[in-house]
């Protein structure tokens, strides 16, 4: 599956994880981050995958995801997509989740995941932010109304969840979101004991959603 960029999606395992787990540092602030462990246990039980977006030419993975496949569900829930440092601003990132959802969305229609909200008080934050956001709407993704609360370590952080569709796709259900999301609370974060708190925080803000063209 390869890309005018000349790369394509390969399954990472444990063994890569250390590597792209340092670049992760660089990326996201310490409360989004799951601990390396946990993320290395996450992968054993099967149903979170590492992918390697990996350049033709040398097999330097430019690239990287963590998709968790949702338990009775056709949807796929997204962590920590990334260009890698070193290779960002070298229009990767458009054919990176081009491979994403061109290997995944046949059976499953569609990618939920989180983005920080944008800061009032970083301005040069705010802007990669808000560059960050028009880059997910330019590939065809949609912000949902669900006011997302990310489980972390001391609480939660308020984030926007987004939803990327398969070509077809005209919507995503309440009842759907719902579903992912507590599935996903379950099976990324059960170790926090105040997980069960986060969903009836703001399951009213979660509603059916339609796509205009």
């Amino acid at each position: 599956m390869s890309f005018e960029t000349g790369a394509s999606i390969v399954l990472g395992d444990a063994s890569n994880l250390s590597s792209i787990y340092k670049d992760m540092e660089q990326q996201f602030p310490p409360c989004e981050l799951l601990k390396y462990d946990k993320i290395l246990e996450l992968m054993e039980k099967g149903r979170y995958k590492l992918l390697k977006y990996r350049r033709l030419s040398d097999y330097k993975t430019v690239g990287y995801a963590l998709i968790y496949k949702v338990e009775d569900s056709n949807l796929l829930w997204g962590d920590y997509l990334a260009i890698r440092k070193e290779f960002q601003c070298l229009n990767y990132g458009t054919g990176f989740i081009q491979a994403i959802l061109d290997k995944y969305c046949g059976p499953y229609e569609g990618l939920l995941f989180s983005v920080e909200h944008v800061s009032n008080s970083d301005p040069a934050l705010a802007k990669n932010q808000k560059r960050r956001i028009k880059f997910y709407k330019n590939l065809g993704a949609h912000r949902l109304h669900a006011h997302y609360l990310q489980p972390t370590d001391d609480g939660c952080l308020p984030m926007y969840l987004y939803f990327m569709p398969r070509k077809d796709v005209t919507g995503i259900s309440r009842e759907a979101q719902i579903h992912a999301i507590s599935k996903m609370y379950e099976y990324c974060f059960s170790h926090l004991k105040h997980c069960s708190e986060l969903l009836p925080r703001f399951e009213s803000t979660i509603r059916d959603e339609k796509f205009e063209d």
